[in-house]
């Protein structure tokens, strides 16, 4: 069975093809593109949720404004990395072969789980392939940083209107303050503020983030040590 690329329409798990959507970012719809040459030419097995058979079951894009290159996720129906092959790893190098210069990195998560959630909790279950671990976004205080995301972290959709949220943030938080961020992420919001008020010469007199998801404090820390 072929795959299909696209998203859910509201309230089904019947996907939608969107081959040239004009939200999402040219990368992303040129990634589409190849994914289906790709997928099709290697007979990729597509995931069914009726048999619970086959492989490839969901993906997420991610591109890097500063270069427009996609860090590309591939969620497997496996319960580990050796029951994805070969057909991940024929799919990996073809997608390669077709534009090697597209793909940021290249990464597998493997979640055999029966219920709706994409990704399975355990960072066991991440794989990277090929590439890099971390796209980096430029704070958005002016040549001041830069924010470390990988596709275990959490990230927004739409980056550039929330540079503006961000922004609104830090400014309303007044200089001097002890801030502490709840539900933080890898501390977009908190570490805005951090960056706006040490350019603007009354720092803040510290700062603290909170989050579940142990793969956000390296970077946290990777940004931070960009200051």
């Amino acid at each position: 069975k072929e795959g299909i690329f696209g998203l859910y329409l509201r309230g089904t798990h019947q996907v939608m093809p969107i081959p040239n959507c004009a939200v999402h970012h040219p990368s992303i719809n040129r990634a589409v593109e190849l994914l289906e040459k790709a997928t099709k030419r290697m007979g990729t097995p597509a995931y069914s949720e009726e048999t619970r058979e086959g492989g490839l079951r969901f993906v997420q894009m991610q591109v890097d404004r500063t270069t427009g290159a996609v860090s590309l996720t591939l969620v497997w129906n496996a319960a580990d990395l050796k029951e994805t092959h070969p057909a991940l790893s024929l799919l990996k190098n073809e997608l390669l072969k077709l534009d090697n210069n597209l793909w940021h990195s290249i990464w597998c998560h493997c979640n055999d789980g029966m219920g709706n959630n994409i990704f399975h909790r355990s960072p066991k279950r991440w794989h990277r392939l090929t590439g890099h671990e971390f796209m980096r976004e430029p704070i958005p205080v002016g040549n001041h940083g830069y924010f470390y995301f990988s596709p275990l972290t959490f990230r927004q959709g739409n980056l550039g209107g929330f540079d503006i949220v961000a922004m609104d943030v830090a400014k309303n938080v007044p200089g001097g303050s002890k801030v502490c961020e709840l539900y933080a992420g890898v501390g977009v919001l908190g570490l805005t503020a951090l960056a706006h008020h040490a350019k603007g010469g009354s720092p803040l007199q510290w700062l603290r983030c909170s989050d579940l998801n142990p793969a956000n404090p390296r970077s946290f820390r990777m940004t931070v040590s960009s200051l």
